[in-house]
C-alpha cells in the first residue's frame, strides 16, 4: 500500500512548520510560544502541536496530486538529516527499566491483516505496523491537568520519538460536545479520535452508537478485568479510586489514627469534622457505610463481590448508617482539590479525595495521610475511538494501533510513574516491581500493596442505576431521611 498520497496534507503541514521555524530561527533566534498554545507531545523545537490545530484528516489521492507528490518527494530529498530517525530495537520514549522485546526479524512478523482475536498482533508486530504511519497525526480529547500531563508523558512523547506520529491534544475534555461529535459519525469525520472518560459513560457511549466498535486482533484487552471488557474499553485507561484521607495534625502518627471504614463512622474514638463526596457520592458512601459495620467484607473475594453491585438492602442499610453519623458531616465536597485544602486549612480533620491527588498531596509534603485500609473505592477511565473516524480507514487503521501499543502490558502502567492512578490490564501487575514505579505505587489502587482493599465496583450497574440513585442522594443531603422505616 502506497501511504505517502495519503499522507500529503500531513507532510506538507509538517514541513511547512520545520521550514518556517527554521527561517524564524535564522531571523530572530527563536520566538515565545504563544500563552494559548500547549504541545501535543514533547517534541524536538522543530516541530510543535497546539490545542488550537486540529489537523484535518488525510485527503483521498487523485491523478492531478502526482506533480504534487513528486514536489513533495524533491523538497524532502533537500531537506537536511531527518529529525525524526527510525528505531527498530530499544524505544527511546520508554523508560530504560522496561525491557525491549526481543527482536524478531521483520520478514518472520505477521502483517495486520493475520491477526487474530485469539492471537492479536504482538508487540514487535503492533510497533511495524506503527513504522508504516510515520509522520501520521491523531487528535486526542482529555482532562488536561497532571493527569493528561502523565498521559503525555508516558505515550504521547514515547509515540512521537519512536515513529514521528503526533498526538495533537485538547481539554479539558467536553462530554457533550464529544458524545455529540459521535452521534453525526456515520456522515462525518469527528474532531476527536480518541477520548478518556469514565467506564460508565465510555459503557453508555458505546451502547448508544457513539464509539468505533475496536478489533480485537489489533487492540488487545483480554487482561481487563471480565466486567470491563467491552467492545470500546482499551488503550491508556486507567484505575483510580476514592479514598479516605486524615489529617496528620489532628491524628498525628502515634495517636489512634483510623484502621478501617468503622473508625471513619465512629465520632467517639475519632472525633473530628467529616466531609463527604457529594457528585454521584453514593457510590462512594453507600460501600463505605456497609463496610462500617463489616470492614472484613474487605478480607475474602466473596466480601468483595456482595460490594461489587450494590443490592436494594445494601442500599437501605447504608441510608441508615448514614442518618446516624449525619450530625458529623460538616461538608461536601464537589472538586478534587477541595478535601485537601479543607485538611490543610483546619476546616475538616477527615474527607474524601481520590488517588492522584492523594499522590500530590504526598509530593507536595502536605501534612495528610490516607487510610488505605478502609477500603478504596475503585473505578476506571477508559480510553476509546469516536465514532466516524472509520470513514478515514488509514486514520482508523492508526488510531487502533496507538490504541493497541497503549494497551500492552508493559506500556500500559508506564503512566503510574507520574500519578497515583494505576493499570487496568491485570497482566500488567507483574510490572509493578520495577523501581521506576517506587515513588507512585503506594497510590496506586492496582499496587500489590493495595489491591487488596481495593473495591472495583461495576461501572456499568452503576451507570445503569444512576438516574434513581442519584436523585435519591440529592434529596437525602438536602435533609430527607430515605432510610429504613
Amino acid at each position: 500500500m502506497t501511504r505517502l498520497s495519503t499522507r500529503r496534507t500531513i507532510t506538507l503541514g509538517v514541513l511547512g512548520v520545520l521550514v518556517a521555524l527554521v527561517l524564524v530561527a535564522a531571523a530572530c533566534g527563536g520566538g515565545d510560544t504563544p500563552s494559548t498554545a500547549i504541545p501535543a507531545t514533547t517534541v524536538p523545537d522543530e516541530a510543535v502541536a497546539t490545542t488550537a490545530s486540529v489537523v484535518a484528516p488525510p485527503t483521498a489521492t487523485t491523478a492531478a496530486d502526482a506533480v504534487v507528490e513528486e514536489e513533495e518527494e524533491e523538497i524532502v530529498a533537500a531537506l537536511p538529516t531527518a529529525v525524526i530517525v527510525p528505531t527498530h530495537t530499544a524505544l527511546a520514549g520508554v523508560p530504560t527499566a522496561t525491557a525491549a522485546p526481543t527482536a524478531t526479524p521483520r520478514s518472520e512478523l505477521r502483517p495486520i491483516e493475520d491477526w487474530t482475536c485469539d492471537e492479536p498482533g504482538t508487540r514487535q508486530e503492533v510497533e511495524a505496523e506503527l513504522e508504516n504511519h510515520r509522520g501520521e497525526q491523531l487528535n486526542f480529547v482529555g482532562w488536561g491537568g497532571t493527569y493528561q500531563d502523565s498521559q503525555r508523558k508516558a505515550w504521547f512523547n514515547p509515540i512521537f520519538e519512536n515513529w514521528g506520529i503526533i498526538v495533537n491534544e485538547e481539554s479539558p475534555m467536553m462530554i457533550g460536545a464529544v458524545r455529540a461529535a459521535g452521534e453525526l459519525g456515520d456522515s462525518n469525520l469527528p474532531p476527536w479520535n480518541i477520548a478518556a472518560v469514565d467506564g460508565a459513560t465510555t459503557d453508555s457511549w458505546g451502547r448508544t452508537g457513539v464509539l468505533e466498535e475496536l478489533d480485537c486482533a489489533i487492540v488487545d484487552t483480554s487482561g481487563w478485568p471480565e466486567h470491563l471488557q467491552r467492545p470500546w474499553f482499551g488503550g491508556g485507561a486507567i484505575a483510580w479510586g476514592w479514598v479516605y484521607a486524615y489529617s496528620t495534625d489532628t491524628y498525628p502518627d502515634g495517636s489512634v489514627q483510623p484502621q478501617n471504614m468503622e473508625d471513619v463512622f465512629d465520632a467517639d474514638t475519632l472525633p473530628g469534622r467529616r466531609g463527604f463526596w457529594r457528585p454521584e457520592g453514593w457510590k462512594l458512601a453507600m460501600r463505605w457505610a456497609n463496610l462500617s459495620l463489616d470492614p472484613d467484607l474487605l478480607s475474602t473475594a466473596e466480601g468483595k463481590l456482595s460490594l461489587l453491585q450494590i443490592s436494594d438492602e445494601q442500599f437501605e442499610i447504608g441510608y441508615e448508617v448514614l442518618e446516624g453519623f449525619r450530625d458529623n458531616i460538616t461538608n461536601w465536597s464537589s472538586g478534587y482539590s477541595d478535601c485537601p485544602q479543607a485538611l490543610m486549612s483546619g476546616d475538616l480533620d477527615m474527607c474524601v479525595y481520590d488517588t492522584g491527588m492523594a499522590f500530590d498531596a504526598w509530593a507536595d509534603d502536605m501534612p495528610t495521610n490516607v487510610c488505605w485500609t478502609c477500603g478504596i473505592i475503585a473505578q476506571t477511565d477508559q480510553m476509546s475511538i469516536i465514532k466516524g473516524t472509520s470513514l478515514d480507514p488509514e486514520l482508523f487503521e492508526l488510531t487502533q494501533l496507538v490504541m493497541a501499543w497503549m494497551s500492552l502490558p508493559e506500556i500500559h502502567p508506564l503512566s503510574s510513574q507520574y500519578i497515583g492512578y494505576g493499570p487496568v490490564n491485570m497482566d500488567s501487575l507483574q510490572y509493578m516491581d520495577d523501581p521506576m514505579y517506587d515513588d507512585a505505587k503506594q497510590f496506586l489502587p492496582t499496587s500489590p500493596q493495595n489491591f487488596p482493599n481495593a473495591l472495583f465496583t461495576d461501572e456499568i450497574y452503576d451507570g445503569s442505576i444512576a438516574m434513581v440513585q442519584g436523585d435519591r442522594w440529592e434529596l437525602w443531603q438536602g435533609g430527607a431521611y430515605l432510610g429504613i422505616e
